[in-house]
């Protein structure tokens, strides 16, 4: 929570929250039970497997063979200035940047194997715990919205403008939507006020902090992720009410309850829609920042969509080396995009891990993208609808925030997301909860 909101390897948080999650790691597989673990092997496997991918781009490799490599060419006229004879080189263009890349493969599966370590009694803690984060971070994100950016800074490089427990807006936001989805979970597991028939009011509540959230963060990607977990809150919403019709039978108080809390949930979607607008269009100055602010970033990374079209054609077998994309960029970045914003990464995750780990880094994400297709389709036919609808948000935010940013190299945002696809695709939750 206070040290994995930042995916720079530069900032001191990660120096300090990787080597304790990788003893967790080891804690978790000392102390792991007989047999073969019940849930989460497809995700582990899927971050061995880039893993060992990182360690095999490490691995230095004869003068001819990496001469051979597309991409190398400034490299190998300055050797030929510098060296007699061409050295032993590792296929990553970057070895410090694939180094970073390792330790956080390894940091996030030592934080999953302890998760996988807890008894399956404990998912509605862990999901009442990632609230209260929510929660806290959208706080934390008003007191900094009111005191400017200096107020509470857990970032050195942390960027303008609110961003609770993390260090960029557009991650802090699509956090937020996240939130609203654990919450609307939930609220339909009766868990979030102790039983209380007060559960969606309570639901409401978290959203709209949530909704407020992801509006200050002035992205339109946070936007739109909070819109579509919205649309999902509203479908477990109404699934709830369905599956207890006969409620209303024996009482017509929680019947009346229901209504009202869905008049709520209504009022809260149409003022989400008209604080967006006022943002939008009307609050120009205001001190939190306005959507088209946020979209002067966002017309850089359209524009350097051809050129990682580019580097995927070229380098789509082996890759230039996870971690390398910022390094390499610098190399061929065209004058005419040159300027004070620093293209850091590509921006769009899936050509990202095209360029950086070639063909098998793709086959992998692929392959995991696959199962958790799998798992929404067994979800849906064997009538965890409910269950299926919070995959289907948590997968479509996820898939989204992808196309434009890079949320999943986020410590905490990978780590959350892993732990709710493991969480809402298993099979142990009862029926009349699904």
């Amino acid at each position: 929570m206070l040290l994995g909101g930042a995916s720079r390897p530069d900032e001191f948080a990660n120096a300090l929250l990787r080597p304790v999650a990788i003893i967790l790691g080891a804690f978790a597989l000392w102390n792991w039970p007989g047999g073969r673990p019940e849930r989460g092997v497809p995700i582990i496997a899927a971050l061995l497997g880039l893993a060992v991918l990182c360690a095999l781009q490490l691995v230095p490799l004869p003068p001819a063979l990496w001469m051979s490599l597309p991409g190398r060419d400034v490299v190998i006229a300055l050797d030929g200035l510098l060296f007699e004879q061409e050295p032993w080189r590792p296929l990553t263009v970057s070895p410090a940047g694939t180094w970073n890349t390792l330790f956080f493969l390894c940091g996030l599966t030592g934080g999953l194997l302890t998760f996988l370590l807890l008894d399956r009694r404990r998912d509605v803690l862990v999901l009442q715990i990632f609230v209260a984060i929510a929660i806290a971070s959208v706080l934390l994100a008003l007191v900094q919205a009111q005191g400017g950016t200096d107020a509470l800074p857990l970032y050195a490089k942390t960027s303008n403008g609110p961003t609770g427990l993390f260090s960029n807006a557009n991650h802090f936001g699509i956090f937020c939507g996240i939130g609203m989805l654990i919450a609307a979970d939930l609220a339909r597991r009766d868990r979030l006020l102790a039983g209380r028939q007060a559960r969606w009011f309570v639901f409401v509540a978290i959203a709209i902090l949530m909704m407020a959230g992801a509006l200050i963060s002035s992205s339109r990607l946070a936007f739109g992720s909070a819109t579509l977990a919205l649309i999902c809150s509203s479908l477990v919403f109404a699934r709830d009410i369905s599956l207890f019709k006969g409620a209303g039978a024996r009482s017509r108080k929680p019947a009346v309850n229901r209504k009202v809390a869905g008049i709520a949930f209504a009022v809260v979607i149409a003022a989400f829609a008209g604080f967006f607008v006022y943002f939008s269009l009307l609050a120009r100055d205001a001190g939190m920042g306005t959507f088209e602010e946020a979209g002067l970033a966002e017309n850089l990374r359209f524009r350097i969509t051809p050129i990682l079209a580019e580097l995927a054609s070229r380098h789509w077998l082996f890759g230039i080396g996870f971690g390398s994309f910022a390094d390499f960029y610098a190399t061929i970045e065209p004058s005419e995009l040159m300027g004070p914003q620093y293209v850091n990464h590509a921006h769009n995750d899936f050509l990202q891990v095209l360029i950086e780990g070639g063909i098998a880094a793709a086959i992998i994400a692929i392959g995991l993208c696959s199962w958790l297709g799998w798992r929404l389709l067994v979800l849906f036919r064997g009538g965890n609808a409910t269950r299926g609808v919070l995959v289907a948000g948590l997968f479509g935010i996820i898939v989204l925030a992808s196309v434009f940013d890079y949320v999943l190299r986020t410590p905490l945002l990978a780590f959350v997301v892993a732990c709710l696809a493991i969480i809402w695709t298993s099979q142990a939750e009862e029926q009349k909860q699904g």
